[in-house]
């Protein structure tokens, strides 16, 4: 019997130590993507591979649903200062998260709920998806029309209690997508951000304490500019690419320079190479619909304007009126205009 609890206790010993090696080889392995070449999205496993319901998705051919436009997104601690905060480069993209008092990452007591959502989702990170030109960057699409940066913020279901439970629920994520889009002058609240990027330049490098922010300067002014939004359901945009995002991507964007822009294109990820181009192609929808808040028909016209400059709230449907505000984006805006249009 003694010899026999010896051997029981080596063949445990044995098989935790398999165990171990396994799991820090899944570990290694799950880091191993990228945005290029072998590890690149076309060769992205599992789910990537064969989901239905994989974003991000070209903003099109929408439906309007006047349930999302009578109840609007809620949003809570969305004007409390990053007074906390850690803005990271992981390799793959720029990072912002939020401290607790201990000084580990977690979420604040910031949350949506509303707008369709299921449930109460609390914010947990957000990050950029930038393109080498500010000719693309952006994840999704918008009428067939990309643009030079687009920030995530991810929140998970209540419900749940962390987004690492969440992550692979059906109901476990929220994602609010904003669009930014080229003026000559700086964004001068973004400049607090970009200020900070010459301490991350290299993966992994961590800067603190963005106190001029708060998680409000990510999205459109909350009021009538967060109430027009695209609504689908889809899937995280990097690997495992869990198909549990309820995506909100909002209608009007936010303003950045050039030199801003450079910023971003400033930063290395994690194979020594200028990171760029962090996006994932966008996906065939498969059936899915697109809906949205704002129903063209008996809404003026508003898309994307610069929250910085003063205009009738009521917006414009004259598209020299739309061109003349972007010019700098080679008619851009104008194309979108036209496609907003064609598309109801």
């Amino acid at each position: 019997m003694r010899q026999l609890k010896i051997w029981n206790d080596s063949t445990i010993f044995f098989v935790l130590l398999c165990f171990a090696t396994f799991c820090n080889y899944l570990t290694e392995a799950e880091t191993q993507w990228s945005y290029t070449g072998e590890t690149g999205p076309s060769n992205w496993g599992e789910m990537c591979a064969v989901g239905q319901a994989q974003s991000p998705v070209n903003l099109e051919n929408q439906v309007y649903e006047k349930n999302l436009k009578a109840n609007p997104l809620v949003f809570k601690g969305y004007d409390e200062k990053l007074m906390n905060s850690e803005l990271t480069n992981n390799g793959h993209t720029l990072k912002l998260s939020l401290k607790s008092e201990e000084g580990n990452s977690t979420a604040i007591p910031a949350e949506i709920s509303g707008g369709g959502l299921n449930g109460t989702y609390h914010f947990a990170q957000l990050h950029f998806h930038w393109g080498q030109t500010s000719n693309y960057g952006s994840e999704h699409w918008m009428y067939s029309e990309t643009f030079p940066l687009e920030v995530h913020l991810v929140h998970y279901n209540k419900k749940y209690g962390s987004l690492a439970k969440a992550a692979a629920k059906p109901d476990g994520l929220a994602v609010l997508g904003t669009f930014y889009h080229i003026q000559k002058e700086d964004n001068s609240v973004f400049s607090d951000l970009t200020n900070k990027f010459q301490q991350i330049q290299e993966p992994q490098e961590i800067s603190e304490n963005l106190s001029g922010l708060s998680l409000a300067s990510f999205i459109p002014p909350m009021g009538s500019k967060t109430t027009e939004f695209f609504r689908y359901e889809g899937s995280l945009t990097t690997p495992g690419c869990y198909e549990s995002v309820t995506w909100t991507v909002f209608r009007h964007c936010l303003a950045i320079s050039e030199e801003q822009m450079s910023s971003f294109r400033a930063l290395y990820d994690g194979q020594g190479q200028p990171l760029v181009n962090n996006f994932r192609p966008v996906q065939p929808l498969h059936g899915r619909s697109i809906l949205v808040s704002f129903d063209d028909n008996d809404v003026e016209f508003n898309y994307g304007f610069d929250p910085r400059i003063t205009l009738d709230e009521s917006a414009t449907t004259d598209k020299n009126e739309v061109e003349n505000l972007y010019g700098d984006e080679k008619d851009g805006a104008k194309k979108i205009w036209q496609k907003s249009q064609n598309s109801q």
